[in-house]
Order: C-alpha cells, then sequence, then structure tokens
C-alpha cells in the first residue's frame, strides 16, 4: 500500500464526517468515519516513526502518535481560539496533510499460523468471556451500591481466571497478534464491567468532566481555562463536534477500551524488537493497577499514556533501536501527558528526561551526573509545585516537618484470615500488591544486573524511586486541607500509581528470566507458575471495583434513579427562583449531568456543593454530621446570596433517619423520591 491510498482513505472519511454532520448525525456513521480517519492517519504516521516495523507495529505506534497530535492540535485551538466545528475539521485537514507528507511506504500485513494446541486455547479464552458477557449484559444498577460485587456473583471470576490461564499459556509459547488480541479481549472485558451495569454512569470525576466538554461545544471555550486536562477534551471535542459521537458513550468507553487495545499492543510492538525471549513482558500487564483505567479522567488517560510510554521506550533504552525519530515519537506521547494532567504528566516529563540523557553521547561521568540531577528534581519538583500553587491560591496546604503524618501512609500489607479461603486468596494478593511488584521489580533488576543489560535498563528505577520519594513527601509533610478528609492522600496515592508504571519492566524481566529457568523443569512448576499468575491477575480484576465485604468497606455510592429524579424535582419545584442545594457526590453529579454549569452565584458558588473541598459541602457535612437545622441552611443561602434552599439525604448516609426527622421540624416543606431512597426538604430565607 503506498501513502496516497491511506491519505485517500481519510479524506473519504472526512468528507462523509461532514456530510453526517449536515445530514443526519448519525452516530453509527460517525463512528465508521472516525475509526476510518484515525486508522488512516495512524498507518502514515506509522510508517514514518516506525519504518522498520510490521503493519501491527506500525498501527499502534501510528495511533500513539495520532492521538498525541490530535491532543496537542486540539489543546492550541482551545488555548490560543475557539472550539468550533470549522477550527477543529481545518485542523484534521492539516494532519492529515502532515502525515502524509512525512509518510513512508507501510508495511505490508505479515501472516502467521495456527497451531490445534493454539485454536484450543483461543477457543477457551473466546468461550470463558462469553460466559463472562452472558453473565454482565442482563444486570443494571440504578439504585444506589456501594460495590458492584453486592449484584455480580464475584463467582463470576472463574470463567475469567480461565480465559487467563488459556491466554498465558498461549503467550508462554510465542507472543503473536492473535496472543496479543486475546489479551486485548480479557483487559477489555474486565475494564468494561462498570460501564455495562452502571447505566447512569460510573464515579464521580467523569460527570464533572462531561459537563465541560458539553459547555465547551456550546460557548468554544471554558472560564477559567485549566492548565491541564485538555488533552483529553480534545479527544472528546473532535469526537462531538467533528463525527457526532454521543459523549456519554464515547466518555464511558475512552479510557477502559483505550487502556485494553493500546497497552499491549504497546507490549507487543516492543516483544517484536527485542525477541521472543521476552514475551512474558505481555503477562507483566496483568499485574498494572486496573483500577485506574475502569473510568475517564483525564488522569486515567495520562496513566494509559505514560505505561505505553514506558513500555515502549524499553527497546531503545536497551539500544535494540537506532533511529532517532523514534526518541522524537516518545517525545509527542510525553507532551500529550504533560497537557493531559500534571501528576502523570511531571513524572513522566522526567522519565523522558532520563530516556534523553542515555540516548545522548556523553561521557559515563557526566551521563550519571545528568540522571542524578534529573532524578533529584524528579523527587521534589511535585512537592514545589503544590506548595507554590497554595501560595498563589486560597488552597490550604500546610507543610510541616514536626508532625510527620505516618499515619496517612496508604501502605496495606500482610494477611487477613476471615475464613472465606476464596476471599483470603484474592485479598493476599489485594493487599499486597505495592510489596508483590516491589519484589517482582527486585527480582528483575537482579536479573538485569546478571544479565549485563544496558545502563539505560535503570532510566525506569530512577523514575520509580523518585516517584516513591515524591510521594513519601506529600504524604507525611503536607495536609491538603482544602480538600475533605478521606481524600486527602489522593494526590500521593498517585505517585504510588506512577511508581508501579515505572517498575513495570523489571516485574517483566522478572517474569521471563523466571520462565526460562522454568522451560528446563517438569510440566508442574510451569503449570503452577501460570496458575499462580493468572489467580493474582483475577485477584486484581477483583480489587479493581469498590468492595464492601468483610475485608473491605466502600464509602462511595453509585449515581442512582432517585437522585436523577431527586434533582428534576428540585427544578421544578425551584421554577424560576434562584436556589442552591445541600447534597452528597452522587446527587450532584446527577445535577451536573443533567443541567451542566447551569448557575453560579457571586464569588463563584456553584449551586450544588462542588467541589467538595468547598464551603457548600462542609455544609453539607454540618447538616448530616451535626443537626439539619434552618441556621446553617441560612448561611448557606447567605454564601449564594438566594433565598431559596434544599437539603437533600439519601436513606444509605449513616443516622439518616434522624436527619430526616429532625429536618422535617425545621423545613417548611419535604417530599421523597424513589420510596424514601432521596429525601429533599425545601429551606425560605
Amino acid at each position: 500500500m503506498t501513502p496516497i491510498r491511506p491519505t485517500m482513505l481519510g479524506m473519504t472519511f472526512l468528507i462523509l464526517a461532514w456530510a453526517n454532520l449536515i445530514a443526519t448525525s448519525n452516530p453509527v456513521l460517525g463512528i465508521i468515519c472516525g475509526i476510518g480517519f484515525l486508522w488512516a492517519i495512524s498507518r502514515l504516521f506509522g510508517s514514518r516513526f516506525f519504518p522498520t516495523g510490521d503493519s501491527a507495529q506500525q498501527l499502534i505506534i501510528g495511533l500513539l502518535t495520532s492521538s498525541a497530535i490530535l491532543m496537542l492540535g486540539g489543546s492550541a485551538i482551545y488555548y490560543f481560539g475557539s472550539v468550533t466545528q470549522l477550527n477543529l475539521g481545518i485542523l484534521l485537514v492539516i494532519i492529515l496533510a502532515i502525515a502524509t507528507l512525512v509518510a513512508r511506504k507501510p508495511s505490508s500485513k505479515s501472516k502467521e499460523s495456527i497451531t490445534k494446541y493454539a485454536v484450543i486455547l483461543i477457543a477457551t479464552v473466546l468461550i470463558c468471556l462469553f460466559a463472562w458477557w452472558s453473565t454482565l449484559w442482563p444486570i443494571e444498577i440504578t439504585q444506589s451500591i456501594r460495590s458492584p460485587w453486592l449484584v455480580v456473583d464475584p463467582k463470576i471470576l472463574l470463567p475469567l481466571l480461565i480465559a487467563i490461564i488459556s491466554a498465558i499459556t498461549l503467550i508462554t509459547k510465542t507472543v503473536s497478534k492473535i496472543s496479543t488480541f486475546l489479551l486485548v479481549l480479557i483487559f477489555a472485558s474486565s475494564l468494561t464491567m462498570a460501564v455495562t451495569i452502571y447505566s447512569l454512569g460510573y464515579g464521580f470525576d467523569p460527570f464533572i468532566h462531561r459537563a465541560t466538554v458539553e459547555h465547551i461545544t456550546q460557548f468554544g471555550t471554558i472560564t477559567p481555562k485549566p492548565f491541564y486536562y485538555i488533552g483529553q477534551y480534545a479527544l472528546e471535542l473532535i469526537g462531538m463536534l467533528i463525527f457526532a459521537l454521543p459523549l456519554k458513550l464515547m466518555d464511558s468507553l475512552l479510557v477502559p477500551i483505550g487502556a485494553a487495545l493500546l497497552i499491549p499492543w504497546s507490549a507487543y510492538t516492543s516483544i517484536k524488537i527485542l525477541g521472543q525471549n521476552w514475551r512474558l513482558l505481555l503477562v507483566s500487564l496483568l499485574l498494572l493497577p486496573l483500577g485506574i483505567f475502569i473510568s475517564t479522567t483525564p488522569q486515567s488517560i495520562a496513566y494509559i499514556l505514560a505505561t505505553c510510554l514506558v513500555i515502549l521506550s524499553i527497546p531503545l533504552l536497551l539500544n535494540k533501536i537506532e533511529d532517532k525519530i523514534y526518541l522524537g515519537f516518545l517525545g509527542l506521547l510525553t507532551l500529550a501527558i504533560l497537557i493531559t494532567h500534571p501528576l502523570a504528566g511531571i513524572p513522566s516529563g522526567f522519565f523522558f528526561v532520563l530516556v534523553f540523557i542515555s540516548q545522548i553521547s556523553i561521557s559515563k561521568t557526566t551521563e550519571i551526573i545528568l540522571l542524578l540531577i534529573a532524578s533529584i528534581l524528579a523527587t521534589v519538583s511535585l512537592p514545589i509545585i503544590f506548595v507554590w500553587q497554595s501560595l498563589g491560591s486560597n488552597l490550604n496546604i500546610e507543610f510541616s516537618l514536626t508532625n510527620l503524618a505516618w499515619n496517612q501512609l496508604q501502605l496495606t500489607g500482610f494477611f487477613s484470615n476471615q475464613y472465606n479461603s476464596w476471599l483470603d486468596g484474592l485479598y493476599l494478593v489485594i493487599d499486597n500488591y505495592l510489596w508483590i511488584i516491589i519484589a517482582l521489580s527486585i527480582v528483575g533488576i537482579i536479573f538485569a544486573v546478571k544479565e549485563k543489560l544496558p545502563r539505560g535498563v535503570y532510566v525506569g528505577l530512577y523514575a520509580a524511586i523518585a516517584s516513591l520519594i515524591s510521594y513519601l513527601i506529600l504524604t507525611l509533610t503536607l495536609q491538603f486541607e482544602f480538600l475533605i478528609e478521606y481524600e486527602r492522600t489522593n494526590y500521593a496515592d498517585r505517585l504510588l500509581t506512577m511508581a508501579v508504571i515505572f517498575l513495570i519492566p523489571y516485574v517483566g524481566i522478572a517474569l521471563c528470566e523466571l520462565w526460562a529457568r522454568l522451560t528446563t523443569k517438569p510440566q508442574a512448576l510451569q503449570l503452577s507458575f501460570i496458575l499462580l499468575l493468572s489467580l493474582m491477575a483475577t485477584a486484581l480484576v477483583y480489587g479493581a471495583y469498590p468492595r464492601h465485604d468483610n475485608y473491605a468497606r466502600s464509602a462511595g455510592f453509585n449515581v442512582s434513579q432517585a437522585d436523577v429524579d431527586a434533582i428534576y424535582a428540585i427544578e421544578n419545584y425551584a421554577k424560576d427562583t434562584p436556589y442552591i442545594v445541600l447534597a452528597n457526590q452522587a446527587t450532584s453529579s446527577a445535577a451536573l449531568e443533567a443541567f451542566g454549569f447551569a448557575h453560579y452565584y457571586h464569588d463563584d458558588i456553584f449551586y450544588y456543593p462542588i467541589p467538595t473541598g468547598g464551603e457548600l459541602y462542609n455544609l453539607y457535612l454540618e447538616m448530616t454530621d451535626n443537626e439539619p437545622t434552618a441556621e446553617v441552611m441560612n448561611e448557606a443561602m447567605d454564601l449564594a446570596g438566594v433565598k431559596l434552599g434544599f437539603f437533600a439525604i439519601n436513606n444509605y448516609w449513616w443516622d439518616s433517619e434522624r436527619i430526616i426527622e429532625h429536618a422535617k421540624n425545621q423545613s417548611i416543606d419535604w417530599f421523597a423520591l424513589g420510596d424514601g431512597a432521596v429525601t429533599v426538604f425545601v429551606f425560605e430565607r
């Protein structure tokens, strides 16, 4: 295939997309056009940034390059212009033109043979995943629950376990497009459970980001303009305004499907360069913290790209790639991460700096000095940025070395015995996850030293150590007073996640070397190794979702139909009268989904208690934790400058019966939704 064919296909899909916008805005046709256009520019960019790869390798490199360029281009329009269909359309035409100009002749498809043994394993995976989906598909959660496992029987993990065993067994023989595709299916099945069963939405942050994207589509911008997040917004705005994709569907699937596609195929690309002795690098992906890939947020998109960055850097660090344009590809990927979320972008940026230093022609002493300086900067940069940001804003962050907050370290471990062998085994992995990753990484590093791998292989180790130390600094010395108490370690915890991502290559090295030694051992040991890895991977699927059992207590609830009914009932009750609502995150999320950023009052007070660290949410907690009095509600109404207020309480809230009875005596009116699932009280000034 010559470069002109993808160009013509890309232009054809763009023209069809514009015709679709004018005529019907059919989402199915939009999906076809979007996928077709993305495939075309991915083929073109892939042929330039990885000319020696096969068609699959070029496609994944091209897809990541295209995504990064779309994110950067969309961000430029957002910051320096107005987000409109015309501007985004011009951007896509320019990107297609650039892709055509830089493209080389794309590689042709390579054929792979399939053995009868492989056919059996493939069939086993497909049958097991069919069993998984046949159980999940009929389930629809519209009531408030703490955990999906209260509705989904955890025994559904059994067919998933068998599928993972079969896939790992196939991977131990060879890494091929088929074995990689099976892993993609397993990832997709594991990560889309929430999307499938939570019909009203899952999580809290996705509601905020969807409302933001919706606002930008209507007004071309949003004020104030954030310095990050726009990487995600750019992709979704292009999907909405050019390809007529439904925002909620696109947003719900972007991260789960994106992670399932990009991460395994990135590993496939690296393994094909490094050789089949690295094939268990693909298996190491099953030990990633899957919970970060379930719902779509800028942070989760940044995690996906950071994981791909780390995995695709391995061949370069091991001197298996000499073409320096590949380094340019990694740089583009790093920029995309930086504009998406700083808590992944800054560590990824320093990781790329370390990679760059390892690739330039300098003396060993100079290289060590530069690596040391970059590692120190990576360690202290985020704590310094947080303190600096707090000095220039209203964010209250306290720094102290005299009262180290050791109790805030989220480092669980050891064995919990609740006399349930199934759950005991799952939690043995879940509670000791970080220590398992560290132990395997140490083994991998020891093997790397013994095998005398190039010095560049330790770049990820430097980045991981920097992230771990930065985590300790943020957790022990900084108090994020502007957040509610149970969210105050959220920022620091994300650095633990980045450390794990940086350590995954060493986990891969450990698995590869251990398997190499097991190939000469009895088959029973090989099968035990595969079973152990499969059990660990299955446990991590269970641990990826909120849990409410004898081992863990989830504090969060999903948006329910009663929450949706409540926000519409409140809107109808208020009519055109300005009002505020004191409610929890779930009800506030439902309001964002339905009405967007509908009402702001003086001093930028949003009419629902968002963010949770704001004054309205603290007043809501005062109503629920102490007494729901008219005085507290009057304070909330005065804060916003309105004379009508509502207090919504869900029946799952602790001591809700007492709160409801007391609020009835304080309010002028009240009504209940969903058979008492949500009770709303009306207050007037």
